[in-house]
């Protein structure tokens, strides 16, 4: 990782590179993934894990979609999203893809992360009126002490903005938890974001399957536990719900 202040690497892809992508939209293509789209323009500088392709399904019912660049690929599930046993599939067959398209030189390395990642927003039918810091504390447990010198200079008690971020390691990986006020179709909420991260992992879907499973095991708890107080409004499947 570069150091704070550092430019971060650049590259400028390659012959090999374009071929990766070229057999991921193949592959994809075959599966439905007809609709590609290029992030970054041929012969322009790109940095590690940024992504290059975005690849789309012609099947508007199907709310997926696939990020391939130097070092990343990612599948994500968007709005409307609904259980992780319905995302499932499209996860393992964006794996076996990632995993025929390797060069050969690399189809032995081990990835050096996996990572599980949800976003969730609470908009006013779930916040009920509640300010920033009422909602991060009294709903989501995460407790803010501000100190006294800025409560001396503060003409209000009240926030006008609040972020704050946690990482602590589980059993499954490094957890990293942020929350703060932020907006999802132009409307004002709280953001939930969450992503756990796994060490280095063998180049086999059995592996990586078995680290997102028990990511997942650990993220889904955790949502449930913390939002516990407004789980009458969310309604949530329920803690055993996959």
């Amino acid at each position: 990782m570069p150091q704070p202040g550092m430019p971060a690497a650049i590259f400028l892809g390659g012959t090999k590179q374009e071929e990766f992508y070229t057999r991921v939209a193949s592959a994809l293509n075959k599966s439905g993934f007809n609709r590609s789209e290029r992030l970054s323009p041929t012969g322009v500088p790109f940095t590690m894990h940024e992504a290059v392709y975005r690849f789309r399904s012609d099947d508007d019912n199907v709310s997926v979609l696939y990020q391939v660049g130097f070092g990343i690929f990612s599948v994500h599930a968007v709005p409307p999203y609904h259980s992780w046993s319905e995302f499932l599939p499209f996860v393992k067959a964006g794996i076996e893809i990632l995993l025929q398209s390797r060069p050969e030189a690399d189809l032995k390395q081990p990835f050096g992360q996996v990572n599980l990642r949800y976003i969730d927003f609470f908009g006013e039918q779930l916040t009920q009126g509640r300010s920033i810091r009422s909602f991060i504390e009294d709903v989501l447990g995460i407790k803010t002490a501000l100190p006294d010198a800025l409560m001396k200079v503060a003409a209000s008690n009240e926030l006008k903005g609040l972020f704050v971020k946690i990482v602590q390691p589980t059993r499954a990986g490094d957890l990293a938890l942020s929350a703060g006020d932020g907006q999802f179709n132009n409307q004002p909420g709280i953001l939930l974001d969450t992503t756990l991260s796994s060490s280095e992992t063998a180049p086999t879907l059995d592996a990586i399957m078995k680290n997102l499973d028990a990511a997942y095991a650990v993220v889904h708890g955790l949502f449930l536990g913390i939002t516990k107080p407004i789980h009458d409004l969310m309604q949530p499947q329920g803690v055993d719900a996959k």
